[in-house]
């Protein structure tokens, strides 16, 4: 991809109002989060040992190659999210 293309992309995602996080579970790291993510659970931070107490992930389906979408309650707020298993 073009390095300027993959550079408009990742400010796209860096600065929308969705919150969006992708990690490397196999290296148990956070690969990526932007700005309203880290606003919205600031607890999270970099540490990926709390990544599973935010976002469950129900691993037979990841294993299988298929996402699995959850809703999770903060606080007065109710958000919902899935997780997809990596992609190329």
């Amino acid at each position: 991809m073009n390095p300027s293309i993959a550079q408009s992309w990742l400010d796209l995602l860096e600065n929308i109002d969705l919150g969006i996080i992708a990690f490397a579970v196999a290296e148990k790291r956070i690969a990526f989060q932007n700005r309203a993510m880290k606003n919205f659970i600031p607890a999270l931070g970099d540490d990926f040992s709390q990544l599973e107490k935010f976002f469950p992930v129900d691993r037979e389906l990841i294993a299988a190659g298929r996402h699995s979408q959850h809703k999770l309650t903060l606080a007065d707020k109710t958000i919902g999210f899935t997780v997809y298993p990596e992609a190329n």
